[in-house]
């Protein structure tokens, strides 16, 4: 099992990578699709594979990120040359989003957070912690 850092990307006609969503639309999309509806998540990156967790990030304007949620892989299937599909089960949101700032790894996540970004076990639990305190 893998556990990997999704970044709120999508490519626009010129082939650029770009963020569709503000922070709220982008909630409100992993909610409507994959909590509810059960929709296929499609993604320009293709290392996550069934049985594997896909943590989705959020790049705001001012380039901080946030770490919003997360869902596990249970199918996956090519879409195009480009794009793929995967089939969540058991997404949530977290209670509140996660700055990437807030994080140990966060320097080199950072660095490498374009379009995905791998995690260990403990970072992950890192995540999960900074999820679940409250606000003060």
């Amino acid at each position: 099992m893998k556990i990997v850092i999704y970044a709120n990307v999508d490519k626009d006609r010129r082939d650029r990578i770009r963020t569709p969503y503000g922070i709220a639309q982008f909630r409100s999309h992993i909610s409507r699709n994959f909590i509810t509806a059960n929709q296929p998540y499609k993604h320009p990156c293709h290392t996550a594979d069934p049985g594997d967790i896909i943590v989705w990030a959020f790049k705001e304007k001012n380039d901080t990120w946030q770490l919003l949620g997360d869902g596990f892989v249970i199918d996956k299937w090519k879409i195009d040359k480009e794009d793929w599909g995967f089939e969540i089960e058991g997404a949530r949101l977290y209670p509140r989003n996660v700055p990437l700032d807030d994080l140990s790894f966060a320097d080199s996540a950072r660095k490498a957070l374009n379009v995905s970004y791998p995690l260990k076990m403990k970072q992950y639990k890192e995540i999960l912690e900074k999820a679940s305190e409250p606000l003060v």
